[in-house]
């Protein structure tokens, strides 16, 4: 198994548990842990005692696999920023403060991006100092991605997709794209900003070839295999995938 090495020179940081990173599965959004696994079936046309309900999105194998791949960091102290246009120049003024001197922010100049995408609703981009880093060895990388399923915070800002050669560049920026209606938004201590998901670097060839006579058997042995159970037909042909260890 490859180890993936999370580490901080910053003390307050190394002694603080509560703002380590942590596996994925521990930020599973609320929502989709309290939804129901099965729900009462709409317009059947028959009764059934051993088939009485519908299938969730709680029952997709593939998002449990989102919710377990990777681990989370998060903002390791209260984060306020404020973002106010100013009725001069048009342009958006950025400010940042942290209860703590172990903690800080950067501010992307709005020429670097905020300026070419202003249709996206991005008003400034923020960035974290962050504390720990990542090393991996060598022909690893890290994909940074948002934390896509946690609607509350989308609503204010989020953190983008990336990619962090892990192998050779150790420190961490989680950007913070600010989106939100209001001036000013406090990102409380311990808040998941992003997933980071290490993968090995290697060389693909991507072909749009003709659709053959063994695409088309695999295609319907593919669908044959799991919408021939009820249910876990998914999971029945399910045999590999990245396995997470923590400690």
């Amino acid at each position: 198994m490859v180890e993936i090495k999370i580490s901080t020179a910053n003390e307050l940081a190394s002694l603080d548990k509560t703002i380590h990173p942590q596996p994925a599965k521990n930020f599973i959004p609320s929502w989709f842990k309290n939804m129901p696994v099965k729900v009462p079936l709409e317009n059947a046309d028959f009764k059934s005692d051993l088939m009485p309900h519908d299938r969730t999105i709680k029952a997709c194998p593939s998002m449990h696999d989102v919710f377990h791949s990777g681990v989370v960091f998060v903002s390791p102290c209260d984060v306020h920023l404020l973002v106010v246009k100013n009725e001069f120049t048009g342009e958006y003024d950025c400010t940042w403060h942290t209860p703590s001197k172990d903690y800080s922010m950067d501010i992307h100049k709005h020429v670097q991006m905020a300026d070419h995408i202003k249709s996206s609703g991005i008003k400034a981009v923020f960035k974290y100092n962050y504390p720990f880093g990542m090393y991996a060895p060598e022909g690893y990388s890290a994909y940074q991605m948002p934390m896509l399923y946690h609607y509350e915070q989308l609503k204010d800002w989020h953190v983008p997709y990336g990619i962090v050669d892990i192998d050779r560049h150790h420190e961490l920026n989680p950007q913070v794209m600010f989106t939100s209606d209001k001036d000013e938004i406090i990102i409380k201590k311990g808040t998941p900003l992003c997933y980071y998901i290490a993968f090995k670097r290697e060389d693909y060839q991507y072909n749009v070839v003709e659709y053959s006579e063994d695409l088309r058997k695999k295609t319907v042995l593919s669908r044959g295999n799991v919408f021939t159970h009820f249910k876990n037909g998914y999971l029945k042909t399910k045999k590999t995938g990245s396995n997470y260890k923590w400690r």
